[in-house]
């Protein structure tokens, strides 16, 4: 397979047949349980090239975000350090804008090396992060649309953190489409998670339910376990048996995700996690447990702390904890201004 074709080159020392074989298989076996081989098989390529180039540096780290675990070289993560090395190659690519010759694979080669790669990646930072406002900011003529709809996923994802469902939609829709077009698999089980977090937002929870058995059945066919893309549709499905009062459901739904989370860079998955067990804890019965959850969400499994829009999600959430305890005192003093941010 591509994992054993870059191994027969790399032992060649055929480095450039490795780089690009990696590129063209890299992403989709990251994607598909096999990241740990990719993010191998590409820092081997990286620390033996005086000059890598930007795909295999690109592939790296989409498989060292997979895998979500912290790495430290020097004292910080090695996604961080990467990231660095990446925002150099980033910054040499032409801003010039693309013709537009039809849709392209996500994980392609070609959709990794375009100019457009620029906004994909920066993009999938900043939503790893939970930088609302570079996410939001990605609505402009000279980004939307993308080749190959992935920017549009990230955008609606940003819209619906601040539940603006009506908006995000339409570009949850292109996403799925780009999803059908390659028949990627793990798109359509994003793209349906984040259909169904608009139609929870909405108050739509037949259409709720009925995307999230799509995407569990995608899941199951495909043998995926917990990526990155399976996230939404888990919690939602976590929400909804808590909304029917089915806590035992609920917790068990809930506890998946957050054993993810316990490894994973991913804040807003983090946070909004820990937001719904902790509501789930709270009913029943733990009010300490569920105060201990928001507390544990506000870092990263690398250290890094988790600021600005959910950093704020979080303090509601003590805050809304406080209230349902009748401890109004103990919420004005946490937040003085819970009034204007509810």
């Amino acid at each position: 397979d591509g994992a054993m074709s870059v191994q027969h080159a790399l032992e060649a020392g055929e480095m450039d047949d490795a780089s690009r074989w990696l590129g063209e298989n890299g992403p989709t076996l990251a994607s598909t349980g096999r990241a740990t081989t990719v993010e191998e098989l590409s820092a081997r390529i990286i620390d033996t090239s005086p000059k890598p180039n930007l795909l295999t540096m690109m592939t790296r780290w989409w498989a060292l975000y997979q895998i979500g675990e912290p790495r430290n070289v020097g004292g910080q993560p090695e996604i961080e350090g990467l990231g660095q090395r990446l925002q150099e190659a980033l910054d040499a690519l032409p801003d010039s804008a693309e013709p537009n010759d039809g849709p392209v694979h996500g994980s392609s080669p070609d959709a990794l090396s375009r100019p457009s790669s620029k906004h994909y990646v920066l993009a999938l930072r900043a939503r790893a992060r939970g930088d609302v406002e570079t996410v939001l900011a990605l609505d402009e003529p000279a980004v939307i649309p993308s080749p190959s709809g992935r920017v549009e996923g990230f955008l609606a994802e940003g819209l619906l953190w601040h539940e603006r469902a009506q908006e995000a939609r339409p570009l949850i829709s292109v996403f799925l489409e780009h999803g059908e077009i390659d028949g990627y698999s793990p798109t359509a089980v994003h793209g349906l998670g984040l259909d169904s977090m608009a139609s929870v937002i909405s108050g739509d929870l037949g259409r709720a339910r009925e995307e999230v058995a799509r995407a569990s059945k995608i899941t199951e066919d495909n043998g995926f376990g917990d990526l990155i893309q399976t996230m939404y549709s888990r919690l939602v499905s976590a929400w909804l048996a808590w909304m029917a009062g089915d806590l035992s459901v609920a917790e068990d739904a809930a506890v998946r995700v957050q054993r993810y989370c316990e490894v994973a860079l991913d804040v807003p998955v983090i946070v909004q996690q820990a937001l719904l067990r902790s509501r789930i804890r709270w009913s029943l019965g733990d009010s300490l447990g569920a105060r201990s959850l928001l507390d544990r969400a506000t870092m990263t499994s690398s250290g890094r702390p988790v600021e600005g829009y959910f950093a704020h999600r979080l303090n509601i959430g003590r805050v809304t904890l406080d209230m349902l305890d009748g401890e109004v005192q103990i919420a004005e003093r946490l937040m003085p201004y819970w009034r204007a941010r509810l």
